[in-house]
């Protein structure tokens, strides 16, 4: 569930600016980010780098058609310290802009826009790659300049605050045995919603460290089909789904499974089991095989309680599974959370990384 997106690096400082007239404030006009709050993540295999990614987005009070950006500035500060400036001409901007939150008669039924639409004119999708740790960056400023109905372009600032976050609770791995990540992290092009930008897939292995087993043949065919999961800290379930039918062996088309379900777009988690922690903090385990959850909603779990089994439904191909740690119990509305596991200390959670907590 991925697209192209247009990231700003530290190369991308450009000239050729569109002349325009004099510039003033647009009261009408107002930027905020997806998510609101945004995180910075240690880059794998770099040494000493950070990524933090971003959707500005730009709303219009007045529902203006037409706006669109001419120029952007970014400012990348460490307390009072500028660290960086990243100017973005119109030609660039241009194919950078997007309406990834609007909703419209057009959009697929099955769009996860659907579970978190904004009333957008437009948004940028920001990313800045590999800056060194010892920047100690902790906010952006972005100087936005927007060509707007009238005789003036307008000029709108945001400053975004970027942070380190602390984990609250103390995870294990939600899987034993011995596995593989075959998606990571937003910064490992790996996922990049809102919703899941800090998700992780993993595929289980057999004692060999195989990805398949029996010839390869259908759902069994994979290592890791029916092992075991486990909840990754004590809580209480707010979220279980049991119905949803694995996917068939030949592959074919899982939107065509899950949209003749009830709730079809939350079916694309497929199985899932979502676990309040008490702390803002909620597990997320998506793709479980079909009847093979335990748990309940309202029930209470303990830390290394076996929940369900590993599987293929929903939105997979092959095997495997979905966790990701959100700051809200609502399925592809929260937002993700840069997360660690206890059992699995100095683990670079990065594609191609084997993994065996104990």
């Amino acid at each position: 569930m991925r697209r192209g997106l247009v990231f700003v690096t530290i190369s991308m400082v450009l000239a050729g600016i569109r002349a325009a007239g004099a510039a003033e404030p647009a009261s009408d006009v107002q930027l905020s980010t997806v998510p609101n709050s945004v995180y910075k993540i240690r880059d794998s295999g770099r040494g000493g780098t950070e990524s933090w990614y971003f959707n500005l987005v730009v709303a219009d009070a007045q529902g203006r058609e037409g706006i669109r950006p001419l120029r952007a500035e970014l400012e990348v500060f460490a307390g009072a310290t500028l660290r960086e400036t990243i100017s973005l001409p119109e030609a660039t901007l241009e194919l950078m802009q997007e309406t990834s939150y609007r909703v419209t008669p057009e959009t697929d039924p099955l769009s996860l826009r659907r579970r978190f639409s904004l009333d957008e004119v437009f948004d940028l999708r920001l990313g800045f790659v590999a800056k060194p740790v010892t920047w100690e960056a902790d906010r952006v400023r972005i100087t936005l300049t927007l060509d707007v109905p009238g005789p003036k372009n307008a000029i709108k600032t945001l400053d975004v605050r970027i942070g380190t976050r602390s984990q609250k609770t103390k995870l294990v791995f939600p899987m034993q045995g011995p596995g593989i990540v075959t998606q990571g992290q937003v910064n490992n092009f790996g996922h990049s919603g809102h919703s899941n930008q800090f998700a992780i897939d993993v595929m289980g292995l057999d004692a060999e460290y195989g990805p398949m087993v029996n010839g390869g043949q259908g759902n069994a065919g994979f290592a890791g089909w029916g092992r075991d999961v486990i909840a990754p800290a004590n809580g209480r379930v707010v979220y279980a789904r049991n119905d949803v039918p694995d996917n068939p062996p030949d592959g074919g088309d899982p939107q065509a499974v899950y949209s003749k379900v009830s709730e079809p777009l939350l079916a694309i988690a497929g199985n899932c089991v979502i676990i309040d922690h008490g702390n803002e903090e909620f597990s997320v385990l998506m793709h479980l095989q079909q009847g093979s959850v335990t748990v309940e909603v309202g029930k209470m779990v303990r830390q290394g309680q076996v929940i369900a089994r590993l599987g293929n439904s929903g939105d997979a191909f092959g095997a495997h599974l979905h966790y990701q740690l959100q700051d809200g119990p609502a399925l592809f509305r929260a937002n993700s959370l840069p997360v660690q596991f206890d059992n699995l200390a100095g683990v670079d959670l990065a594609r191609g990384v084997y993994v065996e907590p104990r």
